[in-house]
């Protein structure tokens, strides 16, 4: 038997007496990019390398398993050269895409420069400077990447309709743009405008011509951003965090508020909405409780270090007509809470060192 194949029968018969499982995937990291392996992978390589790598392979597994180390550890250390191998081919391959998607956006550049008409000589001059500079760059590129004439003109080949295709273009977004305003609400357009084309919330009322309208739809972009911010904490000016629980805003609380059977419909003891101090000592808590909404305060009780309730008041949104106006309500009620329980606790402190 010559020495490979005794190191190949060697190597089966270590993982099969230490039960490694071959097909079993691990992840490194070299050079900053993650890749996925078998430990099978490993094996192959090391079965195809160099009789004196083999042994000295052979002597570190020995070594590793005599002093109990972990063989599979050494085995992902080997796997290095195959991520560079690996990240080698990627970036070769995504390089040249780049560099190809980049030659053909020079390409349209110039194109279109080419078609800009100017009348001032200097202009002109600086113009034609421009596009030589760009027809340099694109043969320096082709050169540097051994991209050939022919992979160039197919590259190429779909702008030489640029202004059909941009006239097409232009006259499908008309088309769809008087598609959607002739079918849509005006809530629903409001959303396309917004989720879809990216308008902001000025552009998308600056759309509208009557002013009934605008104002709609200036309150229904109000409660698409709530709903977007729903559950996410504010910071306030005095370091106290708010936020709505279980999906509420401040709309869906005054709709509930004004229609009983949706007010019906929520389950007792719901949270909607809590203000917690900056040491998250103190907090008030909105809560059914029916028939009202309650302002329940809790306090973190030191020995158990568990927040324990010790007030609550009935909570009226009456006079409330949004969501800064309710945070700055709940914000100042909890001011007050804490300032009144820290009172007691520095009286409770003095009546014990009295003792």
């Amino acid at each position: 038997m010559n020495k490979r194949k005794e190191f190949i029968n060697w190597l089966d018969t270590f993982l099969e007496e230490k039960d490694i499982e071959l097909q079993e995937r691990f992840e490194i990291n070299v050079d900053g990019v993650p890749n996925n392996f078998a430990y099978l992978n490993v094996i192959e390589q090391i079965k195809i390398t160099s009789d004196e790598e083999q042994e000295k392979i052979r002597e570190m597994i020995v070594k590793i398993d005599s002093q109990n180390g972990d063989v599979k550890d050494y085995f992902r250390h080997l796997a290095i050269p195959l991520a560079k191998q690996a990240n080698e081919r990627f970036y070769g391959i995504t390089e040249r895409t780049r560099i190809e998607e980049d030659i053909k956006e020079l390409d349209l550049l110039y194109r279109k420069i080419l078609d800009v008409e100017f009348e001032h000589m200097d202009i002109l001059k600086t113009k034609a400077n421009i596009l030589g500079e760009m027809r340099d760059l694109v043969n320096t590129l082709l050169k540097q990447h051994n991209i050939s004439k022919e992979e160039y003109l197919e590259l190429i080949e779909e702008n030489e309709q640029y202004k059909k295709l941009e006239k097409r273009k232009t006259r499908m977004a008309e088309d769809r743009y008087t598609m959607i305003w002739e079918n849509c609400s005006s809530k629903e357009i409001a959303e396309i405008l917004r989720d879809q084309y990216d308008y902001s919330d000025d552009e998308i009322i600056n759309e509208f011509d009557d002013e009934e309208t605008r104002e709609e739809i200036k309150e229904f972009l109000e409660i698409l951003r709530e709903q977007e911010e729903s559950g996410k904490e504010i910071e306030l000016d005095n370091g106290y965090i708010f936020k709505f629980e279980n999906d509420y805003t401040f709309f869906k609380l005054k709709e509930c508020r004004e229609y009983p059977g949706q007010f019906a419909r929520i389950p007792e003891g719901t949270e909607i909405a809590i203000v917690t101090n900056s040491d998250m000592t103190r907090e008030a808590f909105l809560v059914k409780y029916s028939p009202n909404i309650e302002i329940v305060y809790n306090f973190l009780n030191k020995s158990s270090n568990e927040m324990e309730t010790y007030e609550y008041e009935v909570f009226d949104l009456e006079d409330i007509n949004s969501k800064d106006e309710l945070i700055e309500l709940m914000k100042s009620k909890l001011e007050k809470f804490e300032e009144k329980y820290n009172n007691l606790e520095m009286k409770e402190e003095e009546n014990c060192e009295s003792i």
